[in-house]
């Protein structure tokens, strides 16, 4: 059962009396009484309580849901890493740049180096190391550009939203998977990201959600220890009906966004600084509601707000036309 924090605990410390000794009877792990002959169209809920203790379990558990695919960045190991490489290019090229100089040293008497003379020597020990030192760098370099490519792709990843990360942190601190130096990572926040596609689970799903949360544990009567497909299950419930919620809430509200803001303008008639103000207030209205939903990207939000506002631009215009007809 989730047990969502005013804020988020951020310091391994703060968690670390949680992590004492962790007995597999604690946990609740009571998968050897389940039966095995369940067919294998069943969904993994029913196998969560007889998984191994241990990261087979929490494997189970971050793949379970998009919201729980919350993993580490590696940002200081990643920077360690490129440093390391550039550095190495580094001294490869000042090689080649040694090189360099002494063919410039060597050719002075000519009036610029012979391009044949230089890539293909008479030397044939110098030519050799020349091929090696450029074979190295090649490697080297390609090696720098998918270190560089890999950290790119990470840094575009989406952090978890802050329900995200409470969802697994109390997960971890409820059902201690693993010790607790292998989850001391769930402590930086900033070293996270999540896996689910850009936009979903937004922020009024996770308010929701954790609204619903507060409410099963005030109503549950014994608190103590779950199993992990309690636990799973649980969670699962309080996101769909969230989900639910909100599509609920957004379809009442697609009317009065359209009705509302038509009235107010026929009722003002020809005052433009008053129908201008309706225009703007329901225009952000409308983006806001689009952002708190969360579904949608941000080109998708500016081309719908643009569209609802043109909506109202036009019957704002056919209401200016009418009201000026009577008098002409």
């Amino acid at each position: 059962m989730i047990q969502p924090d005013n804020e988020i605990q951020r310091t391994s410390d703060k968690n670390a009396k949680n992590f004492q000794s962790i007995p597999k009877a604690e946990v609740g792990m009571a998968g050897t009484s389940q039966s095995h002959s369940k067919q294998a169209s069943d969904s993994s809920l029913d196998t969560f309580d007889e998984l191994p203790y241990g990261y087979p379990a929490l494997a189970e558990y971050h793949g379970s849901e998009d919201r729980n695919l919350v993993f580490r960045r590696f940002r200081h190991l990643q920077a360690r890493l490129i440093l390391e490489k550039q550095d190495q290019i580094r001294q490869l090229e000042e090689e080649i740049r040694w090189y360099d100089s002494e063919d410039k040293a060597k050719d002075l008497h000519e009036p610029s180096p012979r391009r044949i003379e230089t890539r293909y020597r008479h030397d044939i020990d110098e030519a050799k190391n020349r091929l090696e030192l450029f074979d190295r760098a090649e490697r080297e370099f390609i090696e720098y550009e998918r270190l560089l490519s890999a950290a790119h792709h990470l840094a575009t990843l989406e952090r978890p939203f802050e329900y995200e990360y409470k969802n697994v942190l109390e997960h971890i601190l409820t059902t201690k998977p693993v010790t607790k130096p292998e989850v001391a990572y769930i402590d930086d926040l900033k070293d996270l990201i999540t896996l689910r596609r850009p936009g979903a689970h937004a922020h009024i799903g996770g308010l929701v959600e954790l609204a619903l949360n507060h409410i099963k544990i005030a109503t549950q009567k014994n608190g103590g220890n779950v199993t992990m497909q309690k636990w799973v299950e649980e969670n699962g419930e309080s996101e769909r009906l969230a989900g639910k919620f909100i599509a609920t809430v957004m379809f009442l509200l697609v009317p009065p966004l359209f009705v509302v803001p038509i009235y107010a303008l026929s009722e003002v008639g020809n005052n433009i600084g008053k129908s201008i103000g309706i225009l703007v207030a329901f225009a952000l209205t409308f983006t806001g509601l689009l952002l708190l939903e969360g579904s949608a990207k941000q080109h998708e939000v500016l081309s719908s707000s643009a569209a609802y506002l043109a909506v109202l631009v036009v019957f704002f215009g056919s209401l200016g036309n009418n009201n000026a007809s009577p008098s002409g």
